[in-house]
């Protein structure tokens, strides 16, 4: 470590010239390639994305009916509303977790009603703040 440091440079030595060009040519180099890479995977990914599959076309839809809950009968409504653009319709019928998501969905967009209505309601511009807890 002695022999390659810094501290061997004599004044007006060109070494450390040298290694700062190496080193802005190895971050030229990969600041290209990785370039390169965002173009081809963004080419590639709007490709994917152009295709006419329907994983790039999902809908969720809450609250069907419990007698149209099947795959026919989804098929079908939609199927009505947009001609020959359904592609395929599935029902899911445990969706305990989905359920629990959209419930913390509404609280949460009820929460910020609120807040908002009381915000207006003080007329200043202080925010409220309260205890959570």
């Amino acid at each position: 470590i002695s022999v390659i440091s810094m501290a061997n440079l004599t004044h007006g030595n060109n070494s450390l010239w040298g290694a700062w060009f190496v080193d802005l040519l190895v971050l030229y180099f990969t600041l290209y390639m990785l370039y390169r890479e965002v173009l081809a995977y963004s080419r590639y990914r709007r490709r994917f994305r152009a295709q006419d599959r329907p994983e790039n076309f999902s809908l969720v839809v809450f609250d069907v009916p419990r007698d149209k809950r099947n795959d026919e009968d989804i098929h079908n409504f939609f199927d009505r509303q947009f001609p020959h653009q359904v592609v395929k319709a599935r029902s899911v019928r445990n969706a305990t977790k989905l359920q629990r998501l959209k419930n913390q969905y509404w609280t949460a967009v009820v929460k910020s009603d609120l807040a908002k209505m009381q915000m207006q309601k003080s007329r200043t511009d202080e925010r409220r703040t309260h205890r959570v807890g």
